[in-house]
């Protein structure tokens, strides 16, 4: 399932870019979950794949300041700027905008830019990088099985060995497709290529460790 955001003050605009996602959403047989947001500063709590976010506020650009920000923390998700004034773009290229859609938004003008974002979410990323107590370590993802959190510490168990680092599995996450991994508790992400069986909301990886799905993720898991 593919988180969307959205983001604009104007609620007659957030519930019309809804209705043309859903339509989309049945289209293409795609699964999102949206959130609605109407202040930037609501944007920290959430977490999403593909984030819709209108570049003014009150009249100040402070989707772009938000925008900015967010990658300072280490946000990786796709950006998708909403806007009535085009000549904002080159700004909005400072916080490595996906693409802009410019008002009023058509489901065509929508297609275009859903299509471009879901191909870019679907393309496969080789490695993972992660730090560790040497420095960088780059890890294929087909090697990883599972990530664990374990107190101020993360485990990377790949088919090979078990790697400690300190970055946050919140981190590690936005670093990885989420075709391709997910949370089935909040102490852990699998490598769904590893589940070997799923039994009484229990995974069972290839390796042998068995993890429960927390109640919070069964739904999206």
């Amino acid at each position: 399932m593919i988180v969307l955001g959205i983001c604009d003050d104007e609620a007659i605009l957030r519930h019309k870019l809804k209705q043309l996602l859903e339509i989309y959403s049945y289209q293409h047989n795609i699964d999102f979950h949206y959130v609605e947001v109407e202040k930037t500063s609501s944007l920290f709590l959430h977490r999403f794949d593909i984030l819709f976010l209108d570049i003014r506020f009150d009249n100040k650009n402070s989707g772009i300041m938000a925008a900015k920000k967010l990658r300072k923390v280490g946000y990786s998700g796709l950006i998708i700027f909403l806007t009535s004034y085009p000549d904002f773009s080159i700004q909005g290229y400072e916080a490595e905008a996906f693409r802009y859609l410019v008002k009023p938004i058509t489901e065509q003008k929508l297609t275009e830019v859903m299509d471009a974002a879901i191909s870019k979410l679907s393309s496969p990323r080789e490695n993972l990088h992660i730090q560790v107590e040497r420095g960088l370590k780059i890890i294929p993802l087909n090697d990883i099985i599972l990530i664990e959190s374990m107190a101020r510490q993360r485990r990377v168990v790949t088919e090979n060995e078990k790697i400690i680092t300190w970055d946050t599995l919140l981190k590690i996450y936005d670093a990885l497709p989420h075709t391709m991994f997910a949370y089935p508790h909040r102490s852990f992400i699998v490598n769904y290529k590893a589940v070997s069986q799923i039994k009484n909301m229990t995974l069972y990886m290839n390796n042998g460790t068995a993890i429960p799905i927390g109640r919070k993720y069964r739904e999206t898991f």
